[in-house]
């Protein structure tokens, strides 16, 4: 308990340095499921809404790899829904599991994040029991497509396009990436394949599908309603 009230101390000094340094944020109008509202203020009510995803700029090991083959910093990607304890994070590491959104954000360089909440109507509730099926499932080191495990932007997009029928998102090739034949991502590869007892095969590699986490924020079937700026609207959050 007493760690857990010290990294809460610390991340909200944070916050107070952010909020003293931005001063007259205007509103901004942002689309949520049913119809456009304004941002709130600062209020004792956590602003997010079940369904949000967020993206971070993960530091891990695991990150490094997709940082290199997407050539972007925004290496991770979880989504938002209310527990009994307050909103939480569930999100595919090893294993798929919930996360408290302090621990998720520091996770992220520089504390930098990116709330994004679809435009389209989706039924939160029938999202929430889709993605809860993979809870405890193995993460997927070498990104395959199946559902044997899986990755963190996998698993977002596949909960919504079970449910909601809709890609955000194009699917890409791993040969389609500049990088997918770097020595650094290739080596990597190959022992991660060799850890999980399975033959590499890199054609075969190359053709497989996926999903970067990068590639799901350029969808225009979301849009941003928070981001590092607005650390003060997500402190009711962060206590939680």
């Amino acid at each position: 308990m007493l760690q857990r009230s010290l990294l809460i101390t610390r991340f909200l000094v944070v916050l107070v340095i952010y909020s003293c340094s931005v001063t007259n944020v205007p509103s901004k109008e942002m689309v949520v499921v049913d119809a456009p509202i304004e941002k709130k203020l600062i209020t004792n009510e956590c602003p997010l809404q079940e369904g949000d995803i967020i993206f971070i700029k993960s530091q891990t090991k695991q990150s490094e790899l997709i940082r290199i083959v997407a050539g972007s910093e925004w290496t991770h990607v979880g989504m938002a829904f209310r527990e009994a304890s307050g909103f939480k994070i569930l999100e595919a590491v090893q294993p798929v599991k919930w996360t408290n959104l302090l621990s998720f954000l520091e996770r992220s360089k520089g504390l930098a994040f990116d709330v994004k909440r679809p435009v389209f109507n989706f039924n939160a509730k029938e999202l929430k029991a889709e993605a809860l099926k993979d809870l405890n499932k193995n993460y997927d080191l070498i990104f395959n497509w199946d559902d044997s495990s899986i990755y963190c932007s996998e698993f977002v997009w596949k909960s919504y396009f079970r449910t909601s029928f809709v890609e955000i998102g194009r699917l890409q090739k791993n040969k389609e990436f500049p990088s997918a034949d770097d020595y650094k991502v290739q080596n990597e590869l190959l022992n991660r394949y060799k850890k999980l007892g399975i033959p590499f095969d890199r054609e075969k590699w190359l053709e497989e599908v996926v999903i970067t986490p990068v590639e799901m924020m350029r969808s225009p079937l979301i849009e941003t309603v928070y981001t590092k700026v607005d650390l003060p609207l997500l402190k009711s959050c962060l206590n939680k």
